[in-house]
């Protein structure tokens, strides 16, 4: 991952911030939607559950500072350490509070999570694009 994350910077300047961000997202949810699919393979399911797993986290992290930098740069510098601390704190919320209603969902398919986070995940990836797309620093 931390190989990734010093090539980023370059991916940036290649296709710019919100393009990387938003195909890093794209990338890494076509993983997570391929995770419980991986079933399919019988007994070289774990493997390649693992190998998605693996992929999908290292190309969602790496992706990380690009994002950070685009979305702090676009304030005025007073306003970066509470804008940080926001971001953090709404991941953060959003994070703990879906615990009981992934296990909630759980209960009825170990699968079904998978394909519920999908849909956010493109649906945040079409929102930042749309959102961002005519800023001067995308």
């Amino acid at each position: 991952m931390a190989f990734l994350m010093l090539y980023m910077p370059y991916i940036e300047r290649m296709r710019g911030p919100l393009r990387s961000i938003v195909s890093s997202w794209t990338v890494s949810t076509l993983f997570m939607i391929a995770m419980p699919l991986s079933g399919i393979f019988g007994f070289m399911a774990l493997p390649i559950f693992s190998t998605f797993y693996f992929f999908r986290t290292i190309i969602m992290n790496a992706i990380s500072p690009v994002q950070s930098s685009f979305e702090l740069s676009m304030l005025k510098e007073q306003h970066r350490p509470v804008a940080s601390s926001l971001e953090t704190l709404a991941w953060n919320a959003a994070n703990a509070g879906t615990v009981i209603l992934g296990a909630v969902v759980m209960k009825y398919s170990l699968n079904l999570p998978f394909y519920i986070c999908a849909i956010f995940y493109i649906s945040a990836s079409l929102l930042y694009y749309r959102f961002f797309r005519n800023s001067r620093l995308a």
